[in-house]
């Protein structure tokens, strides 16, 4: 699809219905036709501006032009950073810098909560079903992040934990009534897990450890620190996990015990029940393209690694190694080659891009990274979602493999 940017983040909503989140702040539904024919997509709101946010909003835009624009001119009247538009009942939405994309998509275990983020001032957007028109709509916003919210994950059936580029992470707590209406909910609990923040030290992902003594946290910062959290209190329980040499660590998965982290060209494995890094694996064929996310199949021996130009490969966790084609027929790696770029007939890209790209061999880089892939309750489908992985370039990626 041409018409929206990067698909960051996917979840299963059903069985034949997946939630997609895009990196210009769309969020779809798709319901996938299992019998071949035409898949149908819908757009969901995401998030509305209320007065809390607008005012926030030209408090931000205040402190820009008082940084930014010269005495004589700070009189002038500034227009606050959000665009009009017609989002759902005259509702108004955020401009793209006041969003960041829809990074985390990410379904309770009992369907009963719906979350993704990416909604006006970095708000984690909740929904729930409309009775009458079967659509998602918008009742919830978790208010409290500075930046961009890299990942959601919900913790047991009442709490939900994120982390985001602000360097927080929070905890917060579901309303248990199904009929809440259009309700703003504040963090129950934040903590700063890095010492110091720099441009290059951001935490880039938290998952739940459930199969520990107690349930805990992971999170990880774009340098290879993972820190393990108490999900009650939020207090540090162990930081001695580190990852060297790691570049742009950037993903989390979980099996409930193991936790593997992601980067450029390696994997690492942490066990928190032993509170040891026993493991690091780099990325088949010597790939430097980087590993964009990454999933335990259920049962854990099985990790799934969504790559950075159209290849899914798979780790067996248990005996250490790849799995690859055997010869008879069953495919361990997948890959797609088609390209996520749109190109116009005379080979040229549809939209305009930087100058520099076409001084080398572009469509090398319009194969599609694997931002997110989920599978689904039975283990058998696989659901991907990514685009090309330089920020500049412009594409869409979507695909199911059985």
């Amino acid at each position: 699809m041409s018409f929206c940017d990067k698909a960051f983040s996917c979840a299963w909503l059903a069985d034949d219905l997946a939630l997609i989140g895009t990196k210009d702040n769309r969020l779809f539904e798709l319901e996938i036709d299992r019998r071949g024919r035409r898949d149908a997509w819908r757009e969901i709101e995401l998030g509305r501006e209320d007065a809390y946010t607008r005012n926030r909003a030209m408090e931000i835009a205040a402190q820009w032009v008082s940084r930014h624009t010269p005495q004589a001119l700070r009189a002038i009247n500034v227009s606050p950073p959000f665009l009009a538009g017609p989002y759902g009942h005259g509702a108004v939405r955020a401009a793209a810098s006041r969003r960041g994309g829809a990074h985390a998509c990410s379904v309770s275990s009992t369907r009963e909560h719906i979350v993704c983020s990416g909604g006006p001032s970095h708000n984690i957007v909740g929904f729930r079903r409309d009775e009458e028109t079967e659509c998602l709509v918008p009742r919830m916003a978790f208010s409290g992040h500075d930046d961009v919210v890299f990942d959601v994950g919900f913790i047991g059936r009442d709490a939900m934990a994120s982390a985001s580029r602000d360097c927080t992470v929070k905890v917060w707590q579901l309303p248990k009534s199904p009929s809440y209406d259009e309700i703003r909910i504040t963090p129950s609990g934040s903590v700063h897990p890095i010492g110091e923040c720099t441009q290059n030290e951001r935490v880039r992902g938290v998952k739940v450890v459930d199969r520990c003594p107690a349930r805990h946290l992971a999170t990880c910062t774009s340098s290879g620190h993972v820190l393990q959290l108490d999900a009650e209190t939020l207090s540090l329980v162990h930081s001695g996990y580190q990852c060297r040499g790691y570049l742009e660590t950037c993903c989390l998965a979980t099996d409930g015990q193991i936790v593997a982290v992601g980067s450029r060209t390696h994997i690492g494995f942490v066990d928190f029940r032993s509170k040891n890094f026993y493991a690091s694996v780099a990325l088949p064929y010597g790939d430097t393209n980087s590993t964009r996310s990454l999933s335990f199949h259920e049962g854990g021996n099985l990790l799934t690694i969504g790559g950075g130009r159209g290849l899914i490969s798979f780790y067996d966790v248990r005996m250490r190694k790849y799995l690859v084609d055997n010869g008879r027929g069953r495919v361990r790696q997948l890959f797609n080659n088609q390209y996520c770029v749109p190109f116009a007939d005379n080979g040229i890209f549809e939209d305009e891009h930087d100058d520099d790209f076409y001084d080398i061999e572009i469509r090398d880089y319009c194969l599609p990274a694997i931002f997110a892939h989920q599978w689904d309750p039975s283990g058998t489908r696989l659901l991907c979602a990514g685009g090309p992985l330089q920020s500049m370039l412009h594409g869409f990626f979507v695909g199911v493999w059985s």
